[in-house]
């Protein structure tokens, strides 16, 4: 019997209870999963191996199963899988045969404490929002370039934790309320950056960014002088109450700019127009309005 046959009628019974309650939508992901393992198995047989670059998302529990049923098989891949629905109440020592994965969704796992991140060491892809046990300590246990990495709303990280994580491509610090100016310094060679409710962020800390190309920002603390660092981005994504049209000047030669909740007005949007950006007005956006047009 298949690896594939035998993940199947381990979950059966979950997978007719999917059918009565009509629930198609976890149908179509566990159906996913068995082509997922499928496909692996047939690598497996084949001798072949996945190419480096290359990953497969498989959920906790199936991880969990396939390690139990043939560990041999999980440890040819498990450096090419990323582990979703991992759940909330996970524990460091249950964390331990996750050691080696490409990848991990992390999302609120509100137990993890440094000791249970430090297993992901060599990972390149990690999601660890609203994990409050994330620290300083924590990022220096899991110290490495990741292609991306998300710490929101993980406010017990400093500008001294970011330091683990320089030159990450992909990063996202929406939330990390202590990060300053000074943490933005270790992403000058990020290619996307996220900051929301970052009001620690100024117009100094923008110039860190001067290289960056994807870029989403909202702070109150930056003003129209900090996007003059920001025009070579290709897309931003920008809220803030000192923001106006003032601003929009050094934006002219970024392709693609979202406007949130800021003091932009139709002049400000008509200028970037002109220039041949593409301009989109987030749902907080509301100068349109206030301005009378």
């Amino acid at each position: 019997m298949s690896l594939t046959e035998r993940i199947r009628r381990v979950n059966q019974s979950r997978l007719d209870q999917f059918e009565k309650d009509k629930d198609k939508h976890s149908l179509k992901i566990w159906e996913h999963q068995f082509k997922t393992i499928e496909k692996l198995e047939q690598i497996y047989r084949s001798g072949f191996a996945l190419q480096s670059n290359k990953y497969e998302v498989i959920i906790y529990d199936v991880f969990v199963q396939l390690n139990e049923l043939n560990p041999r098989f999980v440890n040819q891949f498990k450096s090419h899988l990323v582990i979703e629905n991992i759940p909330g109440d996970v524990r460091d020592e249950d964390l331990s045969i996750l050691a080696g994965v490409y990848g991990a969704n992390l999302i609120e796992c509100f137990s993890i404490t440094p000791k249970g991140l430090s297993y992901f060491k060599g990972s390149k892809i990690l999601f660890l929002d609203e994990c409050g046990g994330v620290t300083d300590q924590g990022l220096k246990n899991i110290a490495g370039v990741f292609d991306e990495i998300r710490l929101n709303y993980c406010d017990n990280i400093t500008d001294q934790g970011l330091k683990y994580i320089k030159g990450s491509k992909k990063v996202d610090l929406t939330g990390c309320y202590q990060v300053t100016d000074t943490g933005l310094q270790y992403f000058e060679d990020a290619e996307d950056i996220t900051f929301l409710k970052a009001d620690k962020i100024t117009d100094q800390g923008l110039y860190h960014l001067r290289k960056v190309k994807e870029i989403q920002i909202a702070s109150n603390s930056i003003t129209d002088t900090g996007l003059r660092h920001l025009g070579n981005a290709e897309s931003i994504t920008i809220s803030g109450d000192n923001i106006t049209n003032r601003g929009m000047k050094h934006l002219i030669k970024v392709n693609k700019v979202y406007l949130g909740n800021c003091k932009v007005t139709e002049r400000g949007i008509i200028l970037l127009q002109l220039h041949g950006c593409v301009v989109k007005l987030l749902p907080g956006y509301n100068s349109l309005r206030n301005s009378g047009i």
